[in-house]
């Protein structure tokens, strides 16, 4: 057969001549007296052939998808909001788009390319290219792609539908807010969905909260938490147990009581999110928290400051080697960048193992143990395997105690480069911290590569942020000259979900090692003294970092006292 023209002008003669039930016997999936009985049903209850076919059980919608494929010569799509030009879906109404189920993608020069759910309809495809003078090529989709991209990029299709219609009112629009929409009941579809809108939206954190009601689903967007839908109780045990299946919990694990963690991963258009999985029973059911980490879409969010303060450790411990403490508090992103740095190593000419418990995301050609599998019950037997095992790079998630201490830094006099975390508030309560251990330390200066102490910092959306006045408790931290600067405030708007912020950015204090700190660290010097010699090397604190971005626009004062 021949291969669809650019123009879509073979298709659209190919389907004057041939139609649906046609090609599917062709195609040997239906029978000529099975289509006489779909052809039946299609006229009792007013419905196109297709839908009569799939309610029958005659074929599936993949079936017709491939049979239209391979009759038309043309691509099957995994439709997602991530493929579609914002501007080019602008050029029809949502109308029209739910109508004919079909959504513009991308627009180049006088090629227009879309996707529909029913490429056989000739319709739109002759009025798009007779309205906009271009050539339009065709995909085919499914209806739940389609319906779920039709949500990000025009509204709730339910919603949509009701409104032309002139049928819904309030109560419904917040009943659609609260539900899942029509036909995704199942918990396959339902964690669809609510991955789709998660992804969509940059959340970072999912919560499945039960109660004596139903199961309230919110995520967390830009450290704010937002109430999105409720599904009922029954639904929520079969998306546990498709979690639970997703995240690869043993049988070990299912058994045990308490907390049960597990990751899994999905593919958005060729990016990999990872999804840490989080179970735990409450008196009204088991409670589930998603945490998605996207690490390559974290890092272009940053922006230039971020990923400059990155790049500067990733270039400290691949000159310097030995261990580099990132400590700051909980929710600081220290295993995101240390996972930002093993990824900058070639794998293949370098071994990377981790230490992790638990494990928050698969890394590609990096050996991962985590802890309370396969025998590994502590850090300290996790990191005599990791060693026997020849890496050139250690990461532990997280270093406690004289012991395990003593261990990362002879392993990194060895020549190995350890990456390592704890909880600290600076750098220099970081090497407080180091020698309250009791390791001796001339081991711990001599092995030392650097303390970088971070957080993250929300930035004010462009869009909606506000004027606002310098709090009076915030004054004296001012410089006189900067005082009558203008700032600003978060307010919320449709660009940044309401939150007021577009993001976060990664501010770091980094203290390489040099003669003078080392030495400083063998005399056991104090706080006082590491944070004075810091100031003096020039190194700004995270305070002062975060008071300038305030003074620039970039974050609230609300934001800095939320941080210090």
């Amino acid at each position: 057969m021949p291969k669809l023209a650019p123009s879509g002008k073979l298709l659209l003669m190919t389907t004057q001549k041939k139609r649906l039930g046609d090609i599917l016997i062709d195609c040997n999936l239906i029978t000529e007296e099975q289509l006489k009985e779909a052809l039946g049903f299609q006229r009792d209850r007013g419905m196109k052939l297709g839908e009569a076919l799939t309610e029958l059980g005659l074929v599936t919608e993949d079936d017709i998808i491939w049979a239209l494929g391979n009759q038309l010569n043309i691509s099957f799509i995994h439709l997602n909001p991530d493929i579609v030009d914002t501007e080019v879906s602008r050029m029809i109404t949502p109308e029209f788009a739910r109508d004919h189920k079909l959504i513009p993608l991308y627009k180049a020069g006088n090629q227009l390319s879309v996707c529909m759910v029913d490429p056989l309809d000739s319709r739109p495809v002759e009025f798009l290219e007779g309205k906009f003078g271009v050539i339009v090529s065709v995909s085919i989709c499914t209806a739940f792609d389609f319906e779920q991209t039709y949500s990000a990029v025009y509204g709730p299709l339910d919603v949509q539908e009701k409104v032309a219609d002139g049928e819904i009112d309030n109560t419904e629009k917040q009943n659609f807010e609260r539900g899942i929409p029509k036909g995704m009941e199942g918990p396959e579809k339902v964690i669809n969905y609510i991955l789709g809108q998660a992804i969509i939206n940059k959340v970072n954190r999912i919560h499945f909260e039960p109660s004596e009601k139903g199961v309230l689903i919110r995520f967390r967007s830009n450290d704010v938490l937002s109430r999105k839908i409720e599904i009922p109780i029954k639904v929520h045990h079969e998306v546990i147990s498709r979690l639970k299946k997703l995240s690869q919990i043993s049988e070990r694990d299912l058994s045990r009581e308490g907390i049960i963690v597990g990751h899994f991963r999905v593919t958005v258009s060729n990016r990999q999110v990872n999804i840490q999985s989080i179970f735990y029973p409450t008196v009204n059911g088991e409670m589930v928290i998603l945490k998605l980490s996207d690490f390559g879409s974290i890092v272009e969010q940053l922006g230039r400051a971020g990923k400059s303060a990155i790049e500067e450790l990733i270039t400290a411990v691949k000159t310097t080697h030995g261990v580099l403490y990132i400590t700051g508090p909980r929710e600081s992103g220290r295993t995101t960048t240390h996972y930002c740095i093993i990824s900058s190593y070639d794998a293949e000419t370098k071994k990377m193992v981790t230490i992790e418990e638990p494990v928050v995301a698969a890394l590609p050609k990096t050996t991962q143990i985590q802890i309370g599998s396969s025998g590994i019950d502590n850090a300290r037997s996790g990191l005599n395997l990791a060693l026997m095992l020849d890496p050139d790079v250690i990461y532990l998630d997280h270093l406690s105690g004289k012991d395990l201490t003593q261990e990362v830094a002879f392993a990194a006099l060895g020549g190995k480069t350890v990456l390592t975390s704890f909880l600290a508030y600076d750098a220099s309560s970081s090497l407080v911290k180091l020698l309250e251990t009791d390791v001796d330390p001339v081991l711990l200066a001599s092995s030392l590569c650097g303390v970088a102490n971070q957080r993250l910092v929300r930035v004010l959306c462009p869009k909606c942020r506000q004027p606002a006045e310098i709090p009076t408790e915030m004054l004296d931290l001012i410089n006189e000259e900067d005082k009558s600067r203008q700032i600003f405030k978060p307010r919320g708007c449709e660009g940044c979900n309401n939150t007021g912020y577009a993001g976060k950015t990664l501010i770091i204090e980094f203290l390489p090692a040099n003669a003078t700190l080392r030495q400083m660290i063998i005399n056991r010097q104090t706080y006082q003294d590491f944070r004075s010699f810091s100031r003096k090397q020039g190194i700004k604190s995270l305070e002062e970092k975060t008071l300038d971005m305030m003074l620039n626009g970039e974050t609230s004062a609300d934001e800095f006292m939320r941080l210090f």
